[in-house]
């Protein structure tokens, strides 16, 4: 789940992800007010490491505290130590399927992938290339709510030339040999 700033405040921090594994068992991040306690928080923007407590209101990160407020009301969940970074971006992505170490395919869609992903503390994600109806109504479906994981981010298909690179994964794509394949291809 992503976590982005209400407004601004004393540390500056940059829009931070509670990593999933944090939250077992599931923990609403919409409730009203949360205090995530006992973190470690990585703050890239001043090459820090906080400890303390981070107050989220309405699934928004409010305020960092170096500890819960005094009469505070809210739900307070203890991360007993466990760091809590910046959401990760993956900015290259084919998520039809990856080869795996030894390289055997790892074919698990994208919706396995944005759920693995957002395991590993990937946020969002941008495919550059997979059948274009589908991850484009994947995308759509997934910012209308019909499906969780990392955020998706998609350019569609591949713009290549005859034989070139994207025509060897056997995914259709969109050929583009001449200046005027290239306007119609642009255009559509």
């Amino acid at each position: 789940m992503v976590f982005r700033l209400g407004k601004p405040f004393l540390c500056s921090i940059t829009p931070f992800a509670i990593l999933a594994t944090l939250l077992a068992p599931r923990h609403d991040a919409t409730a009203q007010v949360i205090a995530f306690e006992n973190a470690r928080i990585v703050d890239p923007t001043n090459e820090t490491i906080v400890e303390g407590t981070i107050i989220v209101r309405s699934g928004r990160i409010a305020e960092l505290a170096t500890k819960t407020p005094d009469g505070f009301a809210g739900e307070r969940i203890d991360l007993g130590g466990r760091w809590v970074i910046p959401g990760l971006v993956d900015m290259h992505t084919h998520s039809f399927g990856n080869m795996s170490p030894g390289g055997a395919p790892q074919m698990l869609g994208t919706a396995g992938v944005a759920q693995v992903a957002l395991y590993a503390g990937v946020t969002a994600f941008l495919d550059l290339f997979n059948l274009e109806d589908t991850i484009l109504s994947y995308r759509d479906a997934q910012r209308r709510g019909e499906h969780g994981g990392a955020a998706v981010f998609a350019s569609g298909p591949c713009l290549t030339a005859t034989n070139g690179h994207c025509s060897e994964y056997g995914i259709p794509t969109r050929i583009v040999d001449t200046p005027e394949d290239a306007r119609r291809e642009v255009d559509a």
